[in-house]
């Protein structure tokens, strides 16, 4: 019915504080495509995301695979012939530091530097403490591959809440070191590059091959040109 109506709409579904300027990107390519389409967006986790599209309540998903397909079972594990999952770009994560931090001010930021620092603890959200998060999996792995053990402590307040809790938090002690999208800038938190960061991130769109909604094609070929340009110019 969506298809053939006169003002056709095109449910995206994104994560809870996802970045804008990646939704942005993706929204403007399809508007540039059919201009009267109208754009709804639903932000929710992945498996949820993953369940509207199957069940044809989201014509598409745009969400970041983070680290190895294992880390990602909400997506990457979906077993359904008609579940398409599509590579977009790949994109680096940043570490927050408190500007008072030694290494915020360092040309040359490493995953070692940052594991061998003792005073160092490691920040993590997870809304739901009791499943570990991707972020938490890669970088357990890091640390037993490297024979470090460090400080972790985990937010376990909803995303969007913890998010500026978690940079309050860096703001105020200069051992607290977090890694994440690029993000807002925060007063007393510098984001910088880590020169051989384990969290290599990919920007995926996901979609049933059977929909049939007008903005499908369209909302698939921005995502194309994007992958092509090999960035977010947004």
């Amino acid at each position: 019915i969506r298809s053939f109506s006169d003002t056709p709409t095109f449910w995206l579904g994104t994560p809870a504080i996802y970045p804008a300027r990646i939704t942005a990107a993706f929204i403007s390519k399809l508007s540039e495509s059919i201009p009267d389409l109208q754009i709804q967006l639903l932000h929710h986790d992945n498996k949820t995301l993953v369940d509207l599209v199957r069940l044809g309540r989201l014509d598409a998903g745009l969400s970041t695979i983070l680290g190895k397909p294992k880390y990602n079972p909400e997506i990457m594990s979906v077993k359904d012939k008609n579940f398409v999952i599509q590579p977009v770009i790949r994109e680096d994560e940043i570490v927050l530091l408190n500007e008072n931090h030694p290494l915020a001010k360092s040309g040359n930021i490493t995953m070692n530097k940052l594991l061998l620092d003792p005073e160092n603890t490691f920040c993590f959200i997870n809304p739901n403490p009791d499943i570990p998060s991707p972020r938490q999996l890669i970088f357990d792995s890091e640390c037993r591959r490297r024979g470090i053990k460090c400080r972790t402590k985990i937010i376990s307040l909803e995303i969007g809440i913890a998010m500026n809790s978690l940079k309050r938090r860096i703001a105020n002690d200069r051992h607290y070191v977090a890694f994440t999208p690029p993000t807002p800038e925060f007063n007393g938190v510098v984001q910088c590059m880590c020169t051989d960061n384990v969290y290599s991130s990919q920007i995926v769109i996901y979609y049933m091959k059977n929909n049939r909604s007008r903005g499908l094609k369209a909302f698939v070929r921005g995502a194309e040109e994007i992958a092509a340009e090999g960035t977010i110019n947004c």
